[in-house]
């Protein structure tokens, strides 16, 4: 316990210090519509727990963006082996990499939307925020191993799955966990965004439109933290695959 509070006691205390001056402002603000009290996002984070509905909208928005991470991945993987493979395929991929990156997420979805529809534009706005990022990370991985090294490799055998396994993914494993935490972040941030413009039937987006039309910021602040944990567990689950993989490497 006492090594526990050593390692995070600055980090608890940051907690703390960001607590505090919330409650501050709040108190300046002396109007809970417009900046609720710690107090009122409590009693908006029971009334959204309790709800029945919130779980649906929870799992509709978590399936979207499993399910926009999936396809990410895939062909980030795919456009990154090809890249590395090709150079003619990297000098075709790169400009468009550059469009998706330097595109403003206001434009992606008015386009997305027009295009694709409502129901499933969200999750393909999600896909192309989080695509730059996955496929930059992914390229990163299977050149991580350098020439001398995959030169050195030729002269024992050929490359075969435990070369890979000893050698490729170990080296890889941290650029990929990266990868994938920063497009989840990113991707969580900007599926919940389309969501709002593109309110599609059970989303945390719509949920955010409606509390904002009723101006319940208690209700609205409390979504936020409920965000704000979901990538928190993210990050943990993936710490977690990225520890396991180190000890059995």
């Amino acid at each position: 316990m006492k090594t526990f509070i050593k390692n995070n006691g600055f980090y608890f205390l940051g907690i703390i210090i960001l607590l505090l001056i919330w409650e501050i402002v709040s108190l300046s603000y002396k109007e809970d519509i417009v900046f609720p009290a710690l107090g009122q996002i409590g009693i908006g984070l029971k009334e959204i727990i309790v709800n029945p509905k919130t779980y649906k909208v929870l799992g509709a928005t978590i399936l979207r963006l499993l399910i926009s991470l999936g396809v990410s991945v895939v062909l980030s993987i795919l456009f990154a082996l090809l890249a590395r493979k090709f150079v003619w395929f990297k000098q075709i991929v790169t400009p468009l990499i550059g469009v998706f990156k330097s595109t403003p997420v206001a434009s992606f979805i008015i386009i997305i939307l027009v295009i694709v529809g409502h129901e499933r534009s969200s999750m393909v706005i999600s896909l192309l925020i989080m695509f730059p990022i996955m496929y930059e990370g992914f390229y990163n991985a299977f050149n991580c191993v350098n020439k001398e090294i995959r030169d050195e490799i030729k002269t024992i055998s050929k490359f075969n799955f435990e070369i890979a396994k000893s050698i490729y993914v170990p080296l890889a494993m941290p650029f990929i966990i990266t990868t994938l935490l920063q497009s989840i972040s990113l991707g969580l941030k900007s599926l919940v965004m389309a969501e709002l413009l593109t309110t599609p039937k059970y989303s945390i987006g719509s949920e955010l439109l409606s509390l904002k039309t009723n101006f319940e910021m208690n209700k609205i602040m409390a979504w936020t933290l409920i965000l704000v944990l979901i990538s928190i567990a993210f990050e943990i689950i993936l710490n977690n695959v990225k520890k396991k993989a180190e000890s059995i490497y």
